[in-house]
């Protein structure tokens, strides 16, 4: 009597079993699972690396905005004094046009200025619906009081208090201001320093938050 080996499910031509094909496809699984769960955090970080940045960058435009517009205005018409600790969310002044007997002449006053949205006022509330609670703008107004008066928007999604402020009658993130609105002046001496911040959503609802800053050394 003869007697036979079988191996179960071998492949004829001398291949691998299907049981050890389905425990290698199962390694490969767990394998790609562990890998695409690594993945997946590093995609969300990139995606708010990129949201940070693009904040940032509409933060410094709106900064270099401004700079070029107070370049051209005079330290004196500089309006209100804008001296720390409590600095200012607003200022006014007036471009030099001339030089006429030995004085500067002056044109129209112009404002910066930051504002409430008009649709999401200062409530604690996300009344507009846009993800940001009482977010605010930084507008430029030319011509202030003339005909020819026109507002300027030149940032929007501006934080109601600067980056760690709270309004509460203290310094609460150190850098030498009370209560400072998302955006904020202060003058020491012919320097006029500008900070702003922005804010925005992630794909995934985080609140992103970025402040930028300039300063601005007067000529006249």
């Amino acid at each position: 009597m003869k007697s036979s080996s079988r191996h179960p499910i071998m492949d004829p031509r001398g291949g691998v079993t299907l049981a050890e094909t389905v425990i290698s496809l199962v390694v490969l699984v767990a394998v790609m699972g562990t890998m695409l769960g690594l993945v997946e955090p590093t995609a969300d970080t990139t995606r708010v690396t990129i949201a940070l940045d693009t904040l940032e960058k509409r933060g410094n435009r709106a900064l270099n905005t401004i700079a070029k517009v107070l370049y051209q205005a005079g330290r004196a018409t500089v309006t209100p004094a804008l001296a720390p600790p409590f600095g200012g969310s607003s200022l006014r002044a007036r471009f030099a046009t001339d030089y006429v007997g030995g004085n500067l002449v002056y044109g129209p006053e112009f404002s910066i200025e930051y504002r409430q949205s008009p649709d999401d006022p200062l409530d604690g509330i996300d009344n507009d619906e846009n993800g940001l609670v009482d977010d605010g703008m930084v507008v430029i107004v030319e011509d202030m009081g003339l005909p020819t008066e026109q507002t300027h928007v030149i940032l929007i999604h501006v934080a109601p208090y600067l980056e760690g402020e709270q309004p509460d009658g203290l310094d609460n993130n150190g850098n030498g201001l009370i209560d400072e609105r998302g955006l904020a002046f202060d003058m020491s001496q012919n320097t006029l320093k500008t900070r702003i911040t922005v804010q925005g959503r992630s794909r995934e609802g985080r609140l992103l938050t970025r402040t930028v800053e300039s300063a601005v050394t007067f000529r006249n």
